[in-house]
C-alpha cells in the first residue's frame, strides 16, 4: 500500500473516531436526560394559575411542523401530562389539545386569554382578546385531539404530534370567568431507545475507525521494516 493511501486512512480514521467520541457523549447526555426527573421520568413545571374574564384561556402555539412522509413516525417522542383543578368545587371546567385553527374558529368573536410565557416560579406574561359571542360548549366540539372535564383534578395525557398545537382550558359549558389551577409534566418517552441506539452507533463507528488506523499504522511499519532491509543490502 502506497504512504498516500496510509495517510488517507489516517485522516479519515481520525475523522471516523471523532465522529464516534461526539455520537457516545450525546447518547450518555440523553441517557442521563431521560433518568432525570421523577420516579416515573416525569420532569415536573411549577404550579400556574390560570385565569380569564373570557370565555377561554388557550397557550401560545406549538408548531412542531409537518410530517415529511408516511415513513416518518408521526410523534409519540414527548408525552405531556396537564392537569387542572377548578378554583370553584362546583364550576365544571374542560381541558383540552387541538389544532390552533379549530380553535381559532371556535373562539371566533369570543373573549379569551392566551398564555405568552410562564418563568420558573409559576408566573404568566399573557395577552387578552376582548369579544362579545358565547362559544358553543367545548366537549360539543369534535376536533379535540385529546379533551377532560370535571369538577375535580382533571388530568390529559397527550404524545406529541406534527401540527400546530393548543391547549385550552374554559368552563364546561362555555361560559365567561374561567379560573383553575394547572400543572404541568413532560416525559421523553423515547429517551432511552435513542440513547443506547446513538450508544451503539458510536461503538460500531468507533470500531471501523480503530480497523481503519490499525491498518494504516501496521502498513507503515511493515513499509519501514521493507526499508530497513533494502537499506541494508545495499
Amino acid at each position: 500500500m502506497r504512504r498516500s493511501d496510509d495517510t488517507f486512512l489516517v485522516v479519515v480514521g481520525t475523522i471516523v473516531g471523532i465522529v464516534a467520541v461526539g455520537l457516545m457523549i450525546a447518547g450518555v447526555a440523553v441517557l442521563l436526560v431521560g433518568s432525570l426527573g421523577s420516579e416515573d421520568g416525569w420532569f415536573e413545571g411549577p404550579p400556574v394559575s390560570l385565569s380569564t374574564d373570557g370565555s377561554a384561556v388557550r397557550t401560545e402555539r406549538l408548531s412542531l411542523g409537518a410530517n415529511p412522509g408516511p415513513w416518518f413516525p408521526d410523534g409519540g417522542a414527548v408525552r405531556q401530562r396537564v392537569t387542572i383543578t377548578p378554583s370553584s368545587p362546583d364550576e365544571p371546567v374542560f381541558v383540552g389539545v387541538a389544532q390552533s385553527e379549530d380553535v381559532d374558529r371556535w373562539l371566533a368573536d369570543s373573549g379569551y386569554t392566551t398564555v405568552l410565557g410562564v418563568d420558573g416560579d409559576g408566573r404568566t406574561e399573557v395577552e387578552v382578546v376582548e369579544g362579545a359571542r358565547s362559544p358553543a360548549p367545548p366537549g360539543d366540539q369534535d376536533f379535540w385531539e385529546v379533551s377532560a372535564s370535571g369538577t375535580s383534578p382533571t388530568a390529559i395525557i397527550w404524545d406529541t404530534r406534527f401540527g400546530t398545537w393548543e391547549l385550552v382550558v374554559a368552563n364546561a359549558d362555555g361560559s365567561a370567568d374561567v379560573a383553575v389551577a394547572a400543572e404541568g409534566q413532560v416525559r421523553l418517552r423515547l429517551a432511552g431507545q435513542v440513547g443506547w441506539t446513538m450508544v451503539a452507533a458510536a461503538v460500531v463507528v468507533g470500531l471501523v475507525a480503530l480497523v481503519m488506523l490499525l491498518t494504516a499504522f501496521r502498513h507503515r511499519r511493515r513499509d519501514a521494516r521493507i526499508e530497513r532491509r533494502e537499506a541494508a543490502l545495499h
